[in-house]
């Protein structure tokens, strides 16, 4: 199950970023993406709830992730399912 919605992360997280930015931001040059931006406001969107979508399935494959591992050691499953967390709140 952890493998799956890793997988699925992954997938929404990469199509987020070729279908909703990756055309529309110009580095270097803020007014150009700016007006990229306005005019394909909903391919922006897009991109943004797929960011969101995919930082809930992360932190839902990690959370997998700690029940699977929490047997073994449960200290250091823990704290990576707190750095997780603290990734996810960064990305987002």
């Amino acid at each position: 199950m952890a493998g799956f919605l890793y997988l699925v992360y992954l997938v929404i997280q990469i199509s987020s970023d070729a279908l909703g930015r990756s055309r529309l931001i110009v580095f270097g040059d803020a007014a150009t993406t700016a007006r990229n931006i306005m005019a394909s406001a909903w391919q922006f969107r897009i991109g943004f709830v797929g960011d969101l979508v995919a930082a809930v399935l992360f932190l839902i494959a990690a959370w997998a992730l700690y029940v699977l591992l929490k047997p073994v050691n449960w200290s250091l499953a823990l704290l990576f399912l707190l750095l997780n967390l603290g990734g996810v709140a960064v990305q987002c």
